[in-house]
């Protein structure tokens, strides 16, 4: 006769043993769709939505994240990151993934205007604000590759139209500006949470 016990636990490694083969494909499956990068404190007076932010001073700060693999050179998926802008009327670049050359995209918030724009193939704005100095918002970018829907506190605020440049580029992932044509262009304020998901 069978002992009971012994079909219990050979039940329970089976099902353990299933559990723990979904876990790996799922873990793996979700290395390879999600990447973050988590920015840490840089100044301890600077407290974000969630946690420690980085602040930019418009005048050069920047994160660059080295595109190793060419993981950044995406077609669909989304960026998003929480930004808080300080009182400023250049047009303002946040994120980006840019050559000089504007190859890919780079994305901009603009107070005056109370727009979020894309630099692709052309530069398109979504009427988005109005942006107030000094508060959180929640911005995310959803590339569909013909197009780039935008996301302001989790509201859809609409479509910029753009056809983003499919050509790779082993340019780095940039924080805090586009890239060094346009100085102007540097964000000015503070940022936290940047995350990607990759589709």
């Amino acid at each position: 006769m069978t002992n009971p016990s012994l079909i219990k636990m050979n039940t329970i490694n089976l099902l353990l043993g299933k559990f723990k083969k979904t876990y790996i494909q799922k873990r793996k499956s979700f290395q390879q769709a999600f990447l973050f990068v988590f920015l840490l404190f840089v100044n301890t007076s600077s407290f974000a939505q969630f946690g420690g932010a980085l602040h930019f001073d418009g005048a050069g700060d920047k994160v660059n994240i080295t595109n190793t693999g060419n993981v950044f050179n995406f077609t669909t998926g989304t960026v998003e990151a929480w930004v808080k802008p300080e009182a400023s009327s250049a047009n303002r670049s946040f994120l980006a993934l840019r050559t000089s050359g504007n190859n890919r995209w780079s994305a901009h918030i603009n107070q005056n205007s109370g727009t979020i724009g894309i630099s692709s193939t052309s530069y398109n704005t979504v009427n988005a604000g109005p942006f107030s100095a000094n508060t959180w918002y929640h911005v995310a970018l959803v590339f569909s590759g013909s197009n780039i829907a935008i996301y302001v506190n989790g509201v859809f605020k609409g479509n910029t139209g753009n056809n983003l440049v499919s050509s790779v580029t082993s340019v780095p992932f940039t924080i805090g500006n586009n890239d060094t044509s346009y100085g102007g262009e540097d964000f000015f304020g503070e940022m936290d949470e940047v995350g990607f998901g990759l589709l």
